[in-house]
């Protein structure tokens, strides 16, 4: 990211992956079997990447590993992303979750990736940003602290 008057500081790199409940993926026959998507609920943050970005999340992540999968017609939109991760771990459908957010989820195994890790890495990352001429020893130890704690999840 540049701005002129801008300093940003890279935290960390955004993916995609769809998850769902064990239970949901067994009812379903999800496991390495992306065709059964079609037969699924798709939970997803409408406002992901824009005001109104509606399927962009899972339709960058079908062109990428899939293409033939949409359109879809059965969806519940959500105006945040973490609502659609709660749907999913309560059976409602397959999330399209964050990787960073999900990761403790899925090792806990109150979320699955029913299709292995086929992920997308986004465009979108997150940044620290502040006027150049403003930055301070507060600031760098902040943006530190901020970088360990992403590396720890």
């Amino acid at each position: 990211m540049s701005r002129p008057n801008l300093y940003c500081e890279d935290l960390m790199s955004e993916s995609i992956v769809p998850v769902c409940s064990p239970e949901y993926a067994e009812r379903y026959d999800l496991h390495n079997n992306l065709h059964q998507l079609r037969n699924c609920m798709l939970l997803h943050d409408r406002q992901a990447w824009s005001s109104n970005s509606d399927y962009d999340e899972w339709k960058a992540w079908s062109e990428h590993c899939q293409p033939d999968l949409f359109p879809h017609r059965r969806n519940l939109c959500f105006d945040r992303s973490d609502l659609a991760i709660v749907a999913a771990m309560n059976h409602a459908g397959v999330a399209m979750g964050r990787k960073q957010l999900v990761e403790k989820r899925i090792k806990s195994k109150m979320l699955v990736m029913p299709f292995g890790d086929i992920s997308l890495t986004c465009r979108q990352r997150y940044y620290f940003a502040m006027l150049g001429d403003r930055r301070n020893p507060k600031a760098d130890i902040f943006i530190q602290w901020l970088k360990q704690q992403v590396t720890k999840r």
